[in-house]
């Protein structure tokens, strides 16, 4: 039996030149690949159903949550130091989580001399979707003593494109 296989979100900046891994705390328990087609109704008098023409094919579109936690982290990272700089007042050590999920947001806004948002890759198992992304939405569920989100989901929206 093989090692799990996480899934991740590659992400093409500098028109390809350079490329980040955002990798995902969970895979997600599902995912939704909708394919569409353009039509257009050609309503003629003295029928009762309009004929459809088709005009073109469209972009696919992939849609999924995923689910980042960083207060696991804790277990494994935290020193003496950093339990005696908590009980003391000090922040957490545990990062939070919208260090992760910040690398995936910048990815819907315009990247440095391309002029455009990057093209991003979902990445796991035998599935790779490339495309931008056109909608992200971030809730955070769970935060440390300080009020700093360790624990959220992302729904995400990418819809196919190909490279210029």
């Amino acid at each position: 039996m093989g090692t799990l296989k996480k899934a991740k979100i590659i992400i093409y900046r500098n028109n390809g030149k350079s490329k980040e891994e955002v990798e995902c705390s969970f895979n997600p328990s599902q995912y939704t690949i909708k394919s569409t087609a353009n039509y257009k109704e050609d309503n003629s008098l003295g029928t009762d159903v309009s004929r459809m023409v088709f005009l073109s094919g469209a972009q696919k579109e992939f849609t999924t949550t995923l689910f980042f936690d960083s207060e696991g982290e804790k277990g494994r990272s935290e020193s003496l130091i950093g339990i005696a700089s908590a009980m003391l007042g000090s922040s957490s050590t545990v990062k939070p989580v919208t260090d992760i999920m910040k690398k995936i947001t910048s990815a819907v806004q315009v990247s440095g001399s391309d002029h455009k948002p990057p093209l991003v890759s979902f990445i796991w198992g035998n599935l790779s979707f490339k495309g931008v992304i056109t909608s992200v939405t971030e809730t955070f569920t769970m935060f440390d003593t300080f009020g700093k989100p360790i624990r959220g989901k992302m729904d995400l929206t990418i819809k196919e494109a190909q490279e210029e």
